[in-house]
């Protein structure tokens, strides 16, 4: 949630490292884990962030709210893609975060 760019643009580069490296290693249950116990919450903290931020109509902040979810799930989505082959399985669970997330 910092708002500092740099920040934020290397703590999601950190994240997109350790999943990466987890790609070999990660069964299916670990990943459904990483999505609904870190990935599914991360998104719901940002979205609170937004709803609080809306109602005090401060446009820069929910841009910058806005942009952090499209940030992560496009990473995400590209870290599906590069690895397609070895994710095939998580795709299923991925989309049903997504469609929690969106509900």
């Amino acid at each position: 949630m910092d708002k500092n760019l740099d920040n934020q643009t290397f703590s999601v580069e950190i994240l997109f490292q350790v999943l990466q490296k987890g790609v070999d290693v990660f069964d299916l249950s670990f990943w459904r884990e990483i999505l609904s116990q870190v990935f599914l919450p991360i998104l719901e903290d940002i979205d609170i962030a937004f709803e609080n931020q809306n109602k005090k109509i401060n446009k820069s902040e929910r841009t910058f709210l806005l942009n952090t979810i499209l940030l992560i799930i496009d990473k995400f989505n590209r870290f599906i893609e590069r690895n397609v082959k070895k994710m095939q399985a998580v795709i299923p669970c991925y989309l049903d975060i997504l469609l929690m997330f969106l509900s």
